[in-house]
Protein backbone atom coordinates (compact mmCIF):
# COMPACT_ATOMS: atom_id res chain seq x y z
CA UNK A 1 0.00 0.00 0.00
CA UNK A 2 3.00 2.47 0.91
CA UNK A 3 4.38 2.05 -2.99
CA UNK A 4 1.18 2.81 -3.95
CA UNK A 5 0.58 5.96 -2.24
CA UNK A 6 4.65 6.85 -3.18
CA UNK A 7 4.10 6.23 -6.69
CA UNK A 8 0.90 8.41 -7.10
CA UNK A 9 2.64 11.10 -5.13
CA UNK A 10 5.19 10.72 -7.27
CA UNK A 11 3.07 10.96 -10.42
CA UNK A 12 1.06 14.31 -9.28
CA UNK A 13 4.84 15.66 -8.63
CA UNK A 14 5.32 15.12 -12.14
CA UNK A 15 2.58 15.80 -13.72
CA UNK A 16 2.94 19.14 -11.90
CA UNK A 17 6.32 19.68 -13.32
CA UNK A 18 5.02 18.74 -16.83
CA UNK A 19 1.71 21.01 -17.00
CA UNK A 20 2.99 23.93 -15.52
CA UNK A 21 6.69 24.77 -14.54
CA UNK A 22 6.44 28.05 -14.40
CA UNK A 23 4.19 27.57 -10.98
CA UNK A 24 6.48 25.78 -10.12
CA UNK A 25 9.29 28.16 -10.52
CA UNK A 26 7.25 30.93 -8.80
CA UNK A 27 6.56 29.09 -6.00
CA UNK A 28 10.14 27.70 -5.87
CA UNK A 29 12.58 29.74 -7.18
CA UNK A 30 11.17 33.48 -7.64
CA UNK A 31 11.92 34.32 -4.01
CA UNK A 32 15.42 33.83 -4.82
CA UNK A 33 15.96 36.47 -8.00
CA UNK A 34 15.78 39.51 -7.32
CA UNK A 35 14.17 41.35 -10.82
CA UNK A 36 14.04 38.32 -12.66
CA UNK A 37 10.35 37.94 -13.87
CA UNK A 38 10.02 34.41 -15.36
CA UNK A 39 11.40 31.14 -15.55
CA UNK A 40 14.44 30.67 -17.78
CA UNK A 41 14.04 28.54 -20.66
CA UNK A 42 16.43 26.15 -19.29
CA UNK A 43 14.44 25.78 -15.82
CA UNK A 44 11.42 24.93 -18.09
CA UNK A 45 13.12 22.65 -20.01
CA UNK A 46 14.70 20.61 -16.95
CA UNK A 47 11.32 20.82 -15.29
CA UNK A 48 9.43 19.15 -18.03
CA UNK A 49 12.09 16.31 -18.73
CA UNK A 50 12.15 15.92 -14.38
CA UNK A 51 8.58 15.82 -14.39
CA UNK A 52 8.03 13.33 -17.56
CA UNK A 53 10.75 10.86 -15.30
CA UNK A 54 8.84 10.81 -12.17
CA UNK A 55 5.78 9.66 -13.71
CA UNK A 56 7.10 6.85 -15.05
CA UNK A 57 9.11 6.24 -12.14
CA UNK A 58 5.85 6.53 -10.21
CA UNK A 59 3.77 4.34 -12.57
CA UNK A 60 6.68 2.00 -12.02
CA UNK A 61 6.11 2.22 -8.17
CA UNK A 62 2.87 2.46 -8.12
CA UNK A 63 2.36 -0.87 -10.22
CA UNK A 64 5.18 -2.38 -8.32
CA UNK A 65 7.65 -3.29 -10.84
CA UNK A 66 10.00 -0.52 -8.73
CA UNK A 67 10.00 -0.71 -4.54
Amino acid sequence: MQNVIGGILLGIIGVLLLINPHGVWAVTERWKQAGIAEASPAFVGVARILGGVLVVIGVLVAVGVLK
